[in-house]
């Protein structure tokens, strides 16, 4: 610190504190997570693989880069895209569990529509992590449209 500031009574600028819900260490469960999600993203490939039919095609593939690179103009970094891509990507296996009305549990019909599920989570989490620079502001020339 200055002898200027010093005089004048000025503070030393701090850092910021970090947000108590990452303070833990998260280590064991991203280890944990990877050992369940590993060994089902490497039979998801096999299954994919071994179809008869295409389950999952490469304009969908368009499509999710597409959703990522707007998703990208929202953020303010890498970081923060990186975050919510996992987000979705972790909600996206929620494809995976049996519907209600589902008469017999059929895997490649899951497989086909996980990509969907993935887009729809990770829309809704780009949602949710930016919604002030997605909301319009109400201004004069907003309300008169």
């Amino acid at each position: 610190m200055s002898r200027r500031a010093r005089r004048k009574g000025k503070k030393r600028n701090t850092p910021t504190q970090k947000n108590k819900w990452f303070d833990f260490n998260k280590r064991p469960y991203i280890l944990v997570l990877a050992c369940l999600l590993i060994p089902l993203l490497w039979y998801i490939g096999v299954r994919v693989h071994e179809a008869e039919q295409t389950l999952i095609s490469f304009s969908i593939v368009a499509l999710i880069a597409g959703v990522i690179v707007e998703a990208r103009h929202l953020s303010t970094n890498w970081k923060e895209l990186f975050f919510d891509l996992q987000l979705s990507f972790l909600f996206s296996f929620l494809a995976f569990l049996p519907r209600k009305n589902d008469q017999y549990y059929d895997f490649e019909e899951k497989i086909s529509s996980w990509p969907f599920y993935f887009i729809l989570t990770f829309v809704l989490v780009s949602i949710v992590t930016h919604d002030k620079k997605i909301t319009k502001r109400l201004n004069e020339g907003i309300t008169l449209v």
